[in-house]
């Protein structure tokens, strides 16, 4: 394993200690937004409207946390998922035109949600540092044919 493999590596696993508390504060902010309603005196139809988003926030982060636990990568629908309702908990308080503290509350706990699952979502979309200094380095482009030591290099496309 060369020097950038072993740093890439090691860069890739300070993103998954990241990763992992992005998904833990994801479902901390779904819990959160569905306690605050229940806990300040907010209007009926907040309460269930955010306690029913809430309790599926839920239902997507405990799944987005769980798959990222069990494979070590991010599974897209439950991180997409959660930061749509992160999105929701943020919108539902101006909707329903409900106190100061359950609008803190609420939107707190979207801000939460929401950012920390747009990190799982689009963390791990990079490029290869390893692979791009490889092909930057030991290919060179002539005439649209990828070429290696004066051979074609079937490894990279054209």
């Amino acid at each position: 394993m060369t020097t950038a493999e072993k740093r890439t590596r090691s860069e890739e696993q300070r993103d998954e200690g990241f990763l992992l508390g992005s998904a833990v504060v994801a479902l901390a902010g779904c819990l959160l937004a569905t306690i605050t309603p229940l806990a300040v005196s907010a209007p009926t139809a907040f309460v269930g409207s955010v306690g029913s988003s809430g309790l599926l926030g839920i239902v997507f982060a405990a799944q987005n946390l769980r798959l990222f636990r069990r494979d070590g990568i991010v599974a897209l629908a439950p991180a997409a998922l959660t930061t749509t309702f992160g999105v929701w908990f943020m919108a539902a308080p101006l909707l329903y035109s409900v106190g100061f503290v359950a609008t803190a509350g609420t939107q707190l706990a979207g801000l939460l949600t929401a950012v920390f699952a747009t990190y799982m979502t689009v963390g791990p979309i990079h490029h290869d540092p390893v692979i791009d200094r490889r092909r930057v380095t030991a290919c060179t482009r002539r005439r649209g044919r990828c070429l290696r030591r004066g051979r074609p290099d079937r490894r990279w496309p054209a």
